[in-house]
C-alpha cells in the first residue's frame, strides 16, 4: 500500500477537522492533500453581508453541512468523515472568523474540505459572517440589542465604534475595524464581557450566561451588514439558479471595486468563454534537491461530484515537466494530477475546470521530496496537556503534541503500513478519541502500549496531533506522559482549585481563568523521549469549578476549552522566553529599526502559528508601545 502525504490543520481549526462545501469540489476517494499552499487571510474592506452568504451557503454547503449546518446534508452520509455541526453553539463559539475564512480558502482535503478560491474574496467572507450567525436567534439577538443599548452604547457608540458619550476620556476600542473581530472568537468576546478589560467592567454577575453569549454574538454582528439582523430564510429554501447566478455576479461585480484580486487570478477570467478542451501540465521538482528518478508517470484524474470520469497517464520528462493535451472540460468537473516517488503519492492542488482560460495552458506544478525512514528528522515543538475531571469516576487527559519536520526529505514510516510516531499511553488508559480520526482508519493503529502514528510527513511546521483518553482517578494518582520523540517545551493544565499537583520536571506559571474556572499553568523544558513527564495530582475541582467541555463522543472532550487554554500556554511559553528586562523600559540599544524589526517577525511568527492570539496581541501591543515611546523620544529631542 502506497504511503501519501499527511498534512495537519492549525488548532484554531479543531471543529472544522470533517468540513466538506460539496457542489464546488468533492475530493476523490482515498485523497491525501499534500502540505498545501497557503494564501494569507485578506480582511473586508467592506461589511460581509450575510445574506449573500445564506445563498452561497445554501447552494455550496448545505448538501454537506445541511440548511441549518448541523451535518446532516443530503451528502453528508456519502463522506467517508464526519460533517461537523458548524451550526452549534459548541463549535461556533470558539470560532475565528479569520480561522473560517482561511479554511474555506485553502480548504482541508484530507478532511473533504476543497478550498473554494472559485469564490472571490468578498464572497468568502459573506459565507462565514452567515455560518456564524446560525447557532443564534433573532429573538437573542434581538434582546441582546436591548442590553447593548442599556449598558453598553454610552461607551461603545451605537455601531461599537468606540465613539460614545462616555469614550472621550477612555481606551475604547473601535470594534467595527473587522481586522480586530475577525481575529477574535465569540467565547473571547463572551470572556471580556463576563471579567471586563481595562476600564470596562465585569458583567458576571449583573446578566446571565445566555445573555452575555448573546450578548457576544451582536458585538460580532457589528462587523456585518444590517447588524444584528439575521438571513436565516434565505438558506431554508432552494435557490433560484438564475437569481442566484445574479446575486454572485452583483456580488462579484461590487467586490471588484473594493476587493484586490487574488493571487494569480486573470483580470479576464470571469468573462472568458470556457474551453472545450484544454491542456493541463506542469512540472515535477524534487524539493530535496537531488534528482528525479527515471520512469516517473504522471496521472490526471477527472472528477464529476463523487465520480471519477477520467483518469490520463503520460510519462514525465527527464527535465520533471509532463503535459496533457485535449483535455475535455466542463465548469463542474475537477482535475488533479498525482505523482509517485518512492511508494509515497505526490497530489497537486485541485483545479476547477471554472478556472480554466481558453488558450491558456493551465500549471499543476507538484513538489516531491527523497523519503527517509529516521523519525530523528521530526522536531518535537510543543506538548500541551489538559486535565479534565468532569467524570467524578475518571480523569480525562487531552494532549496536543505539536511538530515539525525542518529536513527537506519526507519522513515516513519504515514499511508500507507500519507506524512513523508511536505514542506510549499511560496505564489503565481507555477510551483513546482522536480530533481526525479513529484507532484502526489507516493513519492512528493500535499498538501494544498505545497507539501509533501510519502516515509520512512533509518538510513543513506545526504538525499536530491531539487525541485523549480517560484514566481512573479517586482523588489522587500518578501519571506518567510520553512522548514519541524529544519535546522542547510543555504546559500542563488543571483547574486550580481544589486539585494539586506536584512534579519535579515542572515549574508553577500562574494562573488563567477559562469559562469563569481558574487554571492553573506548569510549564517545563525539554521532555526526552527516553524519560516520561512524570506528575502526581490530588483532589477534585471545587463545586462548580468546571470547564465546559461538550460532547464526549466527537473529541468535544474538553477541546473546546483546550483551544482557549493553549492560547495562554503560548504566552506563558513565550514570556518564559523573553528577557528579564523591565518592559517598561528602553534598553539603550533598541532603536526604531529593531522594533520595527520585531514587530514583522512577530506577525511572521502569528501568520505561521507559532503563537496563539492572546500572546500575539499582547507581545504586538507591548512592541507598539515601546515603539511610539521611542518615536516621542526621538520627537521631543529633535524639537529641543
Amino acid at each position: 500500500m502506497k504511503r501519501s502525504i499527511f498534512a495537519a490543520a492549525a488548532v484554531v481549526l479543531l471543529f472544522l477537522s470533517a468540513c466538506s462545501l460539496a457542489e464546488d469540489i468533492t475530493p476523490p476517494p482515498g485523497y491525501q492533500a499534500p502540505p498545501p499552499s497557503v494564501e494569507e487571510t485578506v480582511y473586508p474592506i467592506v461589511p460581509p453581508d450575510p445574506a449573500n452568504g445564506a445563498i452561497i451557503f445554501a447552494e455550496k454547503c448545505a448538501p454537506c453541512h445541511g440548511v441549518d449546518g448541523r451535518g446532516n446534508g443530503s451528502m453528508a452520509a456519502n463522506l467517508s468523515v464526519e460533517v461537523p455541526a458548524i451550526g452549534r453553539s459548541e463549535v461556533a463559539l470558539s470560532a475565528k472568523p479569520s480561522d473560517w475564512f482561511d479554511l474555506v480558502t485553502n480548504g482541508r482535503m484530507e478532511r473533504s474540505m476543497p478550498p473554494f478560491r472559485s469564490l472571490n474574496d468578498r464572497e468568502r467572507w459573506d459565507v462565514v459572517a452567515y455560518t456564524l450567525s446560525l447557532h443564534v436567534t433573532q429573538a437573542q439577538l434581538d434582546s441582546a440589542r436591548e442590553i447593548f443599548a442599556q449598558q453598553c452604547q454610552s461607551c461603545h457608540g451605537e455601531q461599537g465604534q468606540g465613539d460614545g458619550p462616555q469614550a472621550a476620556n477612555l481606551a475604547v476600542p473601535d470594534w467595527s475595524v473587522q481586522e480586530r473581530l475577525a481575529q477574535l472568537s465569540e467565547e473571547e468576546l463572551f470572556q471580556v464581557i463576563t471579567t471586563g478589560a481595562g476600564s470596562m467592567p465585569a458583567y458576571r454577575e449583573a446578566f446571565s450566561d445566555e445573555q452575555r453569549l448573546a450578548l457576544a454574538a451582536y458585538v460580532r454582528s457589528l462587523t456585518f451588514t444590517s447588524p444584528g439582523e439575521l438571513a436565516s430564510a434565505a438558506a431554508t429554501a432552494t435557490p433560484d439558479p438564475t437569481s442566484a447566478a445574479t446575486d454572485e455576479s452583483s456580488a462579484t461585480q461590487a467586490a471588484a471595486e473594493t476587493v484586490m484580486p487574488e493571487a494569480g487570478a486573470s483580470p479576464t477570467a470571469a468573462t472568458t468563454d470556457l474551453p472545450d478542451t484544454a491542456t493541463i501540465r506542469g512540472m515535477v521538482v524534487n524539493g530535496s534537491g537531488g534528482d528525479l528518478p527515471a520512469g516517473l508517470e504522471a496521472n490526471l484524474r477527472a472528477f464529476d461530484g463523487m465520480q471519477e470520469a477520467a483518469t490520463l497517464t503520460v510519462p514525465v520528462s527527464t527535465d520533471g515537466s509532463y503535459e496533457f493535451s485535449g483535455v475535455e472540460v466542463n465548469e463542474n468537473r475537477v482535475f488533479m494530477v498525482t505523482v509517485s516517488v518512492n511508494e509515497v503519492d505526490y497530489n497537486s492542488d485541485p483545479l476547477h475546470g471554472s478556472d480554466i482560460i481558453a488558450g491558456q495552458a493551465a500549471e499543476l506544478p507538484i513538489t516531491v521530496y527523497d523519503v527517509s525512514t529516521d523519525p530523528a528528522l521530526l522536531r518535537g515543538d510543543r506538548l500541551h496537556v489538559f486535565f479534565d475531571f468532569t467524570d467524578p469516576a475518571n480523569v480525562q487527559v487531552v494532549e496536543l503534541f505539536i511538530f515539525s519536520n525542518p529536513s527537506q526529505q519526507v519522513v515516513a514510516p519504515a514499511v508500507s503500513g507500519g507506524t512513523l510516531l508511536n505514542f506510549r499511553l499511560p496505564e489503565g488508559a481507555v477510551d483513546v478519541q482522536f480530533q481526525d480520526g479513529q484507532l484502526g482508519d489507516g493513519i492512528y493503529v493500535q499498538t501494544s502500549e498505545g497507539f501509533g502514528v501510519a502516515q509520512a510527513y512533509a518538510p513543513a511546521e506545526g504538525y499536530q496531533i491531539l487525541f485523549a483518553y480517560n484514566l481512573p482517578y479517586d482523588r489522587k494518582g500518578d501519571f506518567e506522559l510520553a512522548v514519541p520523540i524529544d519535546v522542547a517545551e510543555s504546559v500542563v493544565m488543571v483547574p486550580q482549585d481544589g486539585v494539586r499537583l506536584k512534579s519535579e520536571a515542572l515549574t508553577d506559571a500562574g494562573t488563567r481563568t477559562v469559562q469563569d474556572v481558574p487554571l492553573r499553568l506548569y510549564t517545563s523544558g525539554n521532555i526526552p523521549s527516553s524519560t516520561p513527564l512524570k506528575l502526581s495530582l490530588s483532589g477534585r475541582p471545587a463545586q462548580g469549578a468546571q470547564v465546559s467541555t461538550g460532547s464526549s463522543t466527537t473529541l468535544f472532550i474538553g477541546i473546546g476549552a483546550f483551544a482557549l487554554v493553549a492560547g495562554a500556554a503560548a504566552l506563558v511559553l513565550l514570556r518564559r522566553k523573553e528577557k528579564p528586562a523591565a518592559q517598561d523600559e528602553l534598553t539603550e540599544e533598541e532603536t526604531q529599526d529593531a522594533l520595527m524589526d520585531a514587530i514583522i517577525a512577530l506577525d511572521d511568527q502569528r501568520r505561521g502559528g507559532e503563537l496563539g492570539e492572546e500572546a500575539y496581541l499582547a507581545r504586538r501591543s507591548e512592541l507598539k508601545q515601546r515603539l511610539e515611546a521611542l518615536l516621542a523620544k526621538e520627537s521631543k529631542k529633535d524639537s529641543e
